[in-house]
Parts: C-alpha cells; sequence; structure tokens
C-alpha cells in the first residue's frame, strides 16, 4: 500500500506571505497569530490589508496543500506542519544560495528530502 505523499509546489502571492508571516510570528512569540493578526500584517498586492474571509481562504488553501494545520473555530490553533516547514526552511536559505538553483523544481525536490527526513 502505497502512502498518499503530497506534491510540494512553490508558494506565491498572499500564499507564500501568510505562511511566512505564521512560520516568523511563531518563531518570535513561541504561539500562533490570530486571524486578525495576520490581516494587519499582510499586504495585498494592490497595498490594502487582507481581510478576515480572505485570509481564512488562504489558511484553509494551504491546509488542503498540505503546508499547515489548525482546530476549525479555535483560537490560536494554526501550526506548521514538517513539510511546511521544511519549506519555509528552504526558502529562508540565503538569497546567493537560491539565485544559484537551477530552478525552482531543484529546490522542490530538495524540501521533499528534508520532510522525508
Amino acid at each position: 500500500m502505497t502512502k498518499n505523499k503530497k506534491k510540494v509546489r512553490a508558494l506565491e502571492g498572499n500564499l507564500y506571505d501568510v505562511l511566512k508571516f505564521i512560520f516568523v510570528f511563531k518563531q518570535e512569540h513561541d504561539y500562533s497569530p490570530s486571524i486578525r493578526e495576520m490581516c494587519a500584517a499582510i499586504k495585498t498586492p494592490a497595498g490594502g490589508l487582507l481581510s478576515n474571509s480572505v485570509c481564512r481562504y488562504n489558511l484553509v488553501h494551504l491546509q488542503k496543500m498540505g503546508y499547515l494545520d489548525f482546530l476549525p473555530r479555535e483560537a490560536r490553533t494554526v501550526h506548521l506542519t514538517p513539510l511546511g516547514k521544511a519549506y519555509m526552511q528552504a526558502m529562508s536559505l540565503p538569497q546567493r544560495v537560491v539565485k544559484a538553483r537551477d530552478n525552482v523544481a531543484e529546490l522542490l525536490a530538495e524540501v521533499d528530502e528534508l520532510v522525508a527526513a
């Protein structure tokens, strides 16, 4: 029986911003951010703030992709999964290392290896 493994995909826009904010916030505060804190900190491409519904949509989408998990209707329960942590650690590499890569697929393959370890 094969294990149902999610494929690692590059994140863009608000999805990356939300995941990065949660990652950094939890490192600094040792607890999860609230939806309102996320909305206040993350800007839309047009320069405005995220609404609660857009932020929630991004959380659900990241959960379906396997990057994070949370308990619905419970405050401050969002946390990164091992895949989400590995992705953020790989993306936090110095820019010169990331720029030296041939393509994003190579970086994502390394994330898969980190998660498997």
